[in-house]
């Protein structure tokens, strides 16, 4: 007999050229605190974050220069729970 279990899939996946510069749109239509998880380059999402914060979204930034980790996203959840605490102030971590 088959065990039950739950699979969660995201609502939106996007994949192809030019769709980044379509998702600050989309996200803020969904409202809530943003983790924007990028690589070891902030400068490549500069243009993303830029965009988040100019709707006025609670963006929590975290550097992993590897493939992410659940651990990694663990963190990230735990610093923009802290972000929110502390009344908005942004936080940004480099992953190992």
């Amino acid at each position: 007999m088959l065990t039950p279990f739950t699979v969660l899939m995201p609502a939106n996946i996007r994949f192809g050229r030019g769709q980044a510069e379509s998702a600050a749109p989309w996200l803020a239509q969904q409202g809530g605190p943003i983790l924007l998880v990028h690589g070891a380059s902030p400068q490549r999402a500069a243009f993303l974050h830029q965009q988040l914060e100019a709707l006025q979204l609670a963006v929590t930034t975290l550097a992993i220069s590897r493939e992410p980790r659940l651990s990694d996203i663990e963190q990230g959840v735990q610093l923009a729970r802290e972000r929110d605490q502390s009344g908005g102030q942004p936080r940004r971590r480099r992953g190992d």
